[in-house]
């Protein structure tokens, strides 16, 4: 009797086994397979704001749909909707939120804050693949917004900024991120 639960328990486990492979494993290895696709990661505009909520600038680089109102009126849409995200997190979370970063997620996009210590808030939308963001927004903010509006006696601190040098240093160091390019996927 044992040899035949033996026996039965070896069939059964091997079709089983067979179910699996066919149900789980098989799809993966067919798409591992396949040729890969070009995923485009980029970024599609910026919003820098001051801590009362103006914007003191806007860029925008591979935008692919606008909103159909005002950069006025999406800029305080934008800065009303990060100033609630930002209160609910604060509320919620189990942890302190010091850190000055924080981003969300849909199937269509990436919103990336950073707020930093003098209250400015640098507001990056992106691709959902683009990695390394925090990075660019902290590289953003000190080696763009530091070098060329903190420290230029011609920039006034809390108006927009009107700055070409600054427009010129901020386009080039986003076109150059690696979020800003296209990769494999």
């Amino acid at each position: 009797m044992t040899g035949l639960i033996r026996r039965t328990f070896v069939a059964l486990d091997e079709e089983i086994f067979k179910s699996l492979y066919v149900a789980l494993i098989r799809p993966h290895l067919e798409y591992a397979n396949q040729p890969r696709r070009h995923c485009e990661m980029t970024i599609y505009n910026l919003y820098l704001f001051d801590r009362d909520g103006q914007l003191l600038y806007y860029a925008e680089w591979t935008r692919k749909k606008q909103s159909g109102m005002t950069k006025d009126e999406e800029a305080k849409l934008m800065y009303g909707m990060i100033f609630s995200m930002k209160s609910f997190v604060t509320k919620v979370s189990p942890v302190d939120l010091r850190e000055g970063y924080m981003s969300y997620a849909t199937n269509k996009y990436c919103l990336n804050l950073y707020e930093t210590p003098s209250k400015l808030k640098f507001v990056l939308n992106t691709d959902t693949h683009a990695q390394g963001i925090k990075e660019l927004l902290h590289q953003l903010y000190t080696q763009v917004y530091v070098e060329y509006v903190v420290f230029n006696p011609l920039c006034s601190l809390n108006k927009p900024i009107e700055s070409e040098l600054f427009a010129t240093k901020l386009d080039e160091v986003v076109k150059q991120s690696p979020a800003y390019a296209s990769r494999p996927a």
